[in-house]
């Protein structure tokens, strides 16, 4: 990734410092909760173009729950470079129409009119231009460590969350499956410490 000699963690380090600041002192960086938007420490906040142009990349923070479970609100950083050719499955950062929103969601089709996007933790799909597509993510960090897009545990997951919806709900119930038993057995015991 094009970031020198500043580590892609070290770099989600500063974004989250600067993010939290930011989101406390100013409603106007605040997103709505269902899609996963993003924004830069820099002059430039609201221009990623610039940002791609000048350095070549862009980086953010994320602010949402769109595309959870591959990122985490608040916690992971993503890296955005200028789309040369889409496909299917890429993840875009583009500007909403209207109210020039940034999200960060997945290219599920490729229409004759447009692109047809999705985040990975919602059913809804929203139809974009190309005028709207401002670049492709190429990497990101995910609970602190680098994830390539181009290595089989991601490939894996975007296979399995990519899959029709009655597979794709399926997948989301195994997947918090442990969490949800973990947390009924702790509270069964939590009970009983409390009547001993």
């Amino acid at each position: 990734m094009p970031f020198g000699s500043l580590r892609l963690s070290d770099l989600a380090k500063i974004l989250m410092k600067f993010s939290y600041s930011l989101s406390s002192s100013s409603s106007a960086f605040t997103r709505k909760k269902s899609s996963a938007s993003c924004f830069s420490a820099g002059f430039s906040m609201n221009k990623p173009e610039y940002l791609i142009e000048k350095n070549g990349f862009y980086a953010a923070a994320i602010h949402g729950v769109s595309m959870y479970p591959m990122l985490k609100n608040h916690k992971d950083v993503v890296c955005v470079l200028a789309v040369d050719k889409l496909k299917k499955n890429d993840v875009l950062l583009y500007r909403r129409a209207g109210n020039d929103q940034l999200v960060l969601h997945r290219l599920v089709k490729i229409a004759d009119d447009g692109f047809i996007m999705c985040g990975d933790n919602e059913f809804i799909k929203e139809k974009i231009t190309r005028e709207q597509i401002i670049g492709v993510m190429s990497g990101f960090t995910h609970n602190g460590k680098k994830r390539s897009i181009k290595s089989a545990a991601y490939r894996i997951y975007v296979f399995l969350w990519t899959t029709p919806a009655p597979i794709k709900h399926a997948v989301i119930f195994l997947y918090m499956l442990p969490r949800r038993l973990y947390g009924k057995v702790r509270k069964c015991f939590e009970k009983k410490s409390k009547k001993d």
